[in-house]
């Protein structure tokens, strides 16, 4: 136990100092939108570059989702200046990221600051100059006109390669609005990938009764110029990348030495253009809009201190060396979690495969000669496996609030996946597969457009995908846990946990009837067949990522305040546990190691699904019993061995460090946070979906998280696989409202500081 009470606060350092080292600055202007810096806030985010002399941005919202499932681009904002500041050799652009904004500076004390309002969805551009100045700002959208998407570039979208010939993204409507502003919006038609999606699947029995977020979905907004700025009635044509374009211009009527320029963002649901241009204006002129501008930044800027100041790692803080593939890593952090920040209110989850952060595909991968709409992997599609990566760091950060859109997405998608199972099995449970779309059932595609007939229609006809669906507990586990780090109600996600339950104790019991069988085998457990485990072994008998996941969520679940649970709950839940078969073992040159599952027919994947019994199920780790077991899967067994990668999606960093393998944990944490050989450091991908890759960036998070701190219950292990020679400050959470702040200096404990101070006790000091 930590004897560390004389530690308490004394000497510890506010980290105002360290993030400020993070700051991005660049000393020279960007060839491309390859090399743009993010800017956001709420759920806005912006690709930030100046190319040739003009400011370039990309905006980009949280849920702006067409008939297809992409996630459009809201468009594309140029802005020139006359004379051009950024015509010589004075230039600079800084990503703040204390005041989470960005600030370009020119010639003639020129200075361009870019930010977006947190708590209404608003893009500010502040120009100021020493001298006298004109400024042109252009919306300039390449869906001025249909495009049919071809080939792969129906990714995008959730057709992917189930895709009818020419199918297409529909123009947006674009027009000059009043003396100074361009109104934009994209209405989505009657017809989705939604209606297509349940025909395909066969339910439209229940249609009627279907969550449908595509309906009725309109997304744009306006970009207005500040009083001294006039239309210019007049559009003009281009090509940026290969997309060709067209350009809507607002420009000074007379020279000044200061400008705003302003981009309203609405999307919403709406019966008719009038209604959404109704509440568009309130957007801008409601009583938010009646605050000074002044006070509006200066809540933004304490926001984002606010955030800063609720949770960071800085690694050898008081040397500062960016060549230095260990400070990076800290550095690194702190701008993913910028990243992260910038979709914390949004409608819809932070994308696994660019967040709001892509840009045009072209430098991402020279075949994909697209539009900037394009990501791979689609737009509404969510695949649990990747999203799980972007929100459990969110836990140790204290970003509770921002895990709310990941978990909304589930709790809207509840009843379409109760009627999946009604439907097909006639029994009750939330049936989520793997590869899902944001109205709860399978993307078009991976569901299997040339199925057999017969082919149970509840399962994806696909190699990877088929009889997954036990990923949606990473995120039950997740509710679970912000009910323990934080005491706050989670009431309303009670009956997703144990719809999502319910589906695997009726639906394996319906199966092994349908085989003709006993519901359960021999010893009273359920016959978990077929099954899989993660997308790797296939066609499983009691796989291990299921059996850890039953286990996990279930005792959770019985563990809550008994405020939860009616008496008769806990006994239901507490008799499934008891049929919750074991995990299996198999041996590696006479160790005993964790099996993936008891039995499987083919390996379709390279992930060790074993090792989920360590993360995130912490059926072992640190502290807990017979952890050489989970050791000798990482050291004897072939597959973990032969998959190991520090690359994308891969864990093995998170692995290693829950284990308690300092040195393995380190060389791959290095590995995954160094710099992403982008002109931004966590532009991190493809990896194996897309750039910037945020399940890269989440699960480098979690690494040091975990290297630094780990708990299990009330117990909190300090230090469990962390290098002695590298020194830190971090703040993080714990469960149980609980904060621990440290300082780590010559491979000692410099500063401690335990909030409440009685969790001290509970700290156990594993510094090697």
């Amino acid at each position: 136990m930590f004897g560390l009470l004389g530690l308490q606060a004394s000497s510890l350092r506010a980290q105002t100092g360290e993030l400020d080292k993070y700051n991005i600055v660049w000393n020279s202007q960007s060839h491309n939108s390859g090399e743009s810096m993010p800017c956001g806030g709420g759920d806005v985010g912006l690709n930030v570059w100046v190319e040739n002399g003009d400011l370039l941005i990309y905006l980009a919202q949280s849920g702006a989702f067409d008939e297809n499932n992409t996630l459009l681009k809201l468009g594309r904002v140029r802005v020139k200046l006359f004379p051009n500041p950024f015509a010589g050799k004075t230039f600079k652009q800084e990503l703040v990221l204390r005041d989470g904004n960005i600030v370009i500076t020119g010639t003639n004390n020129t200075k361009i600051t870019v930010w977006v309002d947190i708590f209404n969805p608003t893009v500010h551009i502040e120009i100021k100059s020493a001298k006298l100045i004109s400024a042109k700002a252009a919306y300039e959208s390449w869906r001025y006109r249909d495009r049919i998407m071809k080939g792969r570039e129906n990714n995008q979208s959730s057709w992917k390669f189930g895709a009818p010939p020419n199918t297409v993204t529909y123009a947006d409507t674009i027009s000059y609005h009043g003396k100074n502003s361009v109104q934009f919006y994209h209405r989505n038609r009657d017809s989705t990938i939604f209606d297509a999606t349940v025909r395909q699947q066969g339910i439209q029995s229940v249609k009627a009764g279907m969550y449908n977020p595509l309906s009725e979905l309109i997304s744009g907004g306006e970009l207005c110029g500040d009083d001294n700025m006039v239309v210019a009635q007049k559009t003009s044509d281009g090509i940026y990348n290969g997309t060709d374009y067209r350009s809507w211009q607002i420009q000074s009527r007379k020279p000044g030495t200061e400008f705003h320029i302003d981009a309203f963002l609405l999307i919403a649901k709406a019966k008719t253009v009038g209604d959404w241009q109704t509440a568009l204006f309130h957007k801008q002129h409601g009583p938010l809009s009646h605050v000074p501008y002044d006070k509006t930044k200066e809540a933004n800027i304490t926001y984002w201190h606010h955030y800063w100041d609720k949770s960071f790692i800085c690694i050898n803080p008081d040397d500062a060396n960016p060549a230095d593939s260990v400070w990076q890593a800290g550095r690194n952090y702190q701008l993913f979690r910028y990243m992260l920040g910038c979709n914390a209110y949004g409608s819809s989850p932070t994308k696994f495969n660019g967040g709001l952060f892509t840009y045009d595909p072209v430098f991402v991968n020279k075949d994909y000669a697209y539009t900037p709409d394009f990501r791979n992997w689609g737009g509404g599609l969510m695949t649990a496996q990747n999203q799980r990566l972007v929100y459990f760091p969110m836990l140790k950060n204290g970003d509770w609030d921002m895990m709310k859109p990941q978990f909304d997405f589930y709790l809207k998608s509840l009843h379409n996946a109760e009627l999946r199972s009604r439907v097909y099995w006639n029994h009750a449970g939330a049936s989520f597969t793997e590869q899902i779309e944001n109205f709860g059932l399978p993307n078009y595609a991976e569901y299997g457009t040339k199925r057999p007939a017969g082919f149970d229609k509840g399962v994806e006809y696909n190699n990877w995908l088929e009889y997954e669906w036990d990923t949606v507990f990473q995120f039950c586990l997740m509710m679970l846990d912000v009910e323990r780090y934080t005491g706050k109600d989670i009431s309303h996600y009670i009956p997703l946990i144990e719809s999502c339950l319910t589906f695997y104790d009726e639906h394996y019991q319906y199966l092994a009837k349908q085989r003709g069988e006993s519901p359960l085998d021999e010893n009273g457990k359920l016959k978990l067949y077929p099954g899989s485990a993660a997308e790797t072994y296939k066609v499983t008998n009691n796989s291990t990522t299921t059996i850890a996941a039953l286990q996990g969520t279930l005792t959770r679940l019985l563990a809550l305040p008994d405020h939860y649970l009616s008496k008769e709950k806990k006994e239901h839940w507490t008799q499934m546990l008891t049929r919750i078969p074991p995990i299996s073992f198999r041996e590696f040159d006479g160790h005993k190691t964790i099996a993936p599952a008891q039995k499987w027919e083919r390996i379709n994947n390279t992930e060790p699904a074993e090792l989920y019994a360590v993360f995130p199920w912490h059926l072992y780790g640190v502290g807990k019993p017979d952890l050489q077991t989970a050791i000798n899967t990482w050291q004897y067994d072939t597959d973990a061995i032969k998959f190991r990668s520090f690359i994308g999606w891969k864990q093995d960093n998170i692995f290693a460090a829950d284990m308690g393998l300092t040195k393995e944990a380190a060389e791959l944490t290095i590995l995954k946070m160094k710099d992403s050989g982008r002109r931004f450091p966590a532009f991190w991908g493809p990896g194996f979906d897309w750039a910037p890759d945020h399940n890269w960036g989440g699960s480098g998070m979690i690494g040091l998280q975990e290297m630094l701190l780990q708990t299990d219950n009330r117990k909190i292990y300090l230090f469990p696989a962390w290098p002695k020679d590298w020194a830190v400050h971090f703040k993080l959470h714990a469960p149980y409202n609980t904060t621990i702040e440290a300082v780590l200096k010559n491979g000692k404990v410099q500063s401690l500081k335990v909030t409440p101070v009685e969790r001290i006790k509970d700290v156990i000091n594993l510094l090697k």
